[in-house]
């Protein structure tokens, strides 16, 4: 059984290890802010894919956060694949959001 005081939503994994100053300052953020990182805590990255290769090595540098209310609608969040026009991965998030339809007569 997994125990922790930290609550099961706010357990994340990272291909990352490093946490810089800026990283801990963020992180400090998100905490204060009562927001969740979606990589590697949400289906479609579990283990938290590198989001930026370059000649220096990999990082996670690039994150997508939502708060409670959000995360419900959150079906998934996926680090595409490099490509030739940056050093960063796209980064999609899918959202699964109810909306009625209103007709030209209710508007």
């Amino acid at each position: 059984a997994l125990t922790s005081s930290v609550p099961l939503e706010k357990i994340r994994a990272s291909k990352d290890s490093t946490t810089n100053k800026r990283g801990k300052l963020f992180l400090d953020f998100i905490a204060s802010s009562n927001l969740t990182i979606l990589n590697g805590s949400t289906a479609g990255d579990i283990l938290g894919e590198f989001t930026s290769v370059n000649y220096n090595g990999s990082s996670v540098v690039d994150y997508s956060c939502a708060s409670n209310d959000l995360m419900r609608h959150i079906s998934s969040f996926q680090v595409g694949d490099l490509n030739k026009f940056s050093d960063h991965k796209p980064c999609y998030c899918t959202l699964n959001l109810r909306h009625d339809l209103l007709s030209s007569d209710e508007l």
